[in-house]
């Protein structure tokens, strides 16, 4: 019976470690990864093409933001006309039976 408190105790301890373990490695000491010092040591990338890539994640960043952008002014275009007051049914009614 002890045998088996003590694995159970010793299972719940692993699960309780590896959890924490996971949760600090998606928050990570000390700040996010540099992804580009990463692919900078992968790959052996040369000055001129880690300052290329820089540019190019630059990019892709204004461009998402102007697609958030454009996708947020049309929400609240949505959103402006959900709010006026709907039309009267009987109206429209009326208008199908001419």
């Amino acid at each position: 019976m002890k045998s088996a408190r003590l694995i159970l105790a010793l299972l719940l301890l692993i699960a309780a470690a590896t959890t924490f373990a996971q949760q600090r490695g998606r928050r990570g000491f000390g700040g996010p990864p540099d992804v580009i010092a990463q692919t900078r040591d992968a790959l052996s990338l040369s000055a001129q093409q880690v300052t290329r890539l820089r540019a190019l994640l630059d990019e892709r960043r204004q461009a998402e933001q102007a697609a958030q952008d454009n996708i947020q002014g049309k929400l609240d275009a949505l959103a402006a006309i959900q709010e006026k007051t709907p039309p009267d049914a009987v109206e429209y009614r009326l208008l199908d039976k001419r």
